[in-house]
């Protein structure tokens, strides 16, 4: 079995509990893997050229786009994927895929999201992973990322063909309270809350709620989004 033409690009840091599963679920399946360690204190690069992946420093900005267009800078391979460190990926019918890779018109795949909440229970979401190199697409927004792709450009796969495992809402690989200080501090800089006047404004205002729904945040939440005014005709 060749491996598929593919650069998986990942960004990371202190993630030395999940990235080598993230890893081993690849390292036999793609031709490349970037990893992008955004200053880990632990062993997260390591496990990474351990795996055999390129593994380059990067100052992180608290925005997930800019991380992830820089990964792209090293792509060498026809396709992109990007994988979070606490994520799996899992390929059901290796050969279909492969003859899909190869033959689609498309420039961008959908894939589902298999969310490990606990031992008993999942969520689904369909999110686009699989990027075509030579379309040049790029992320954009600070958190909850996006490509600029076309919609008449995609494809869905359906999840009996591939999916991907995330681990990042199950408590025994995470820390939601970590992880929601660290979203609001993105949004934080993202987000002008006396200046609302754009619609990508007003969906991270929506952003910073979902985020700070912790007791231990509640308070910063308040002090956050007193005062905060959407003048609707405005909004551009």
């Amino acid at each position: 079995m060749q491996k598929l033409p593919i650069s998986v690009c990942i960004i990371a840091k202190n993630a030395e509990k999940t990235i080598e599963n993230t890893l081993s679920s690849i390292k036999n399946i793609v031709q490349e893997i970037i990893l992008i360690d955004t200053g880990s204190e632990d062993l997260t690069a390591l496990i990474g050229r351990k795996f055999e992946a390129k593994v380059y420093s990067h100052l992180w900005k608290y925005d997930f786009s800019e991380a992830r267009n820089e990964a792209f800078k090293y792509v060498t391979k026809p396709w992109i994927l990007y994988l979070d460190s606490d994520e799996e990926l899992v390929i059901k019918d290796f050969y279909t895929f492969e003859k899909k890779l190869l033959e689609t018109t498309k420039t961008a795949f959908y894939v589902n999201i298999e969310n490990i909440l606990n031992s008993n229970e999942t969520s689904n979401l369909y999110r686009c992973r699989f990027l075509k190199t030579e379309s040049n697409y790029l992320y954009s927004g600070r958190i909850h990322e996006t490509p600029n792709i076309e919609p008449d450009k995609v494809e869905y796969l359906p999840s009996e063909l591939i999916y991907i495992k995330h681990y990042g809402y199950n408590t025994s690989f995470a820390s939601p309270e970590e992880k929601s200080k660290r979203n609001v501090e993105i949004i934080k800089r993202d987000l002008d809350y006396k200046n609302i006047d754009s619609w990508e404004k007003v969906y991270s205002a929506i952003a910073l709620v979902k985020e700070l729904n912790l007791d231990s945040l509640i308070e910063e939440k308040l002090e956050l989004l007193v005062g905060l005014r959407i003048p609707l005709s405005k909004l551009r």
